[in-house]
């Protein structure tokens, strides 16, 4: 969320829903701010990696918040996947497994 505020200018656009689907909870954040080119939406996974060191010059951070998510929600057996076009947005989408109670 913090990001698709940080990338997104102000007359922007941001959605954030969560649903449950079978056994998964799905949390989707749509923006649509500058976007993230095609083959660099997997570096931004990455440890201390951004997509321009430009971009990191106009807009603050380290590049280590993407990082830390990716390994939280995958220490919960989860994952999260990204969508988006430069110029026009991006979604992120978060899921996990649940777990549902067994009653006797």
């Amino acid at each position: 969320m913090n990001n698709a505020l940080k990338f997104t200018p102000e007359d922007g656009r941001i959605e954030i829903w969560a649903r449950k689907l079978e056994n998964t909870i799905e949390i989707c954040v749509k923006d649509n701010g500058i976007g993230i080119p095609e083959d660099k939406q997997q570096v931004i996974f990455e440890p201390f990696k951004q997509i321009d060191s430009s971009l990191s010059r106009m807009y603050s951070g380290t590049g280590l918040g993407l990082t830390i998510v990716k390994h939280l929600v995958e220490m919960q057996g989860g994952e999260i996947k990204v969508k988006s076009e430069l110029t026009k947005g991006s979604t992120f989408t978060v899921l996990w497994p649940t777990k549902e109670e067994q009653t006797e």
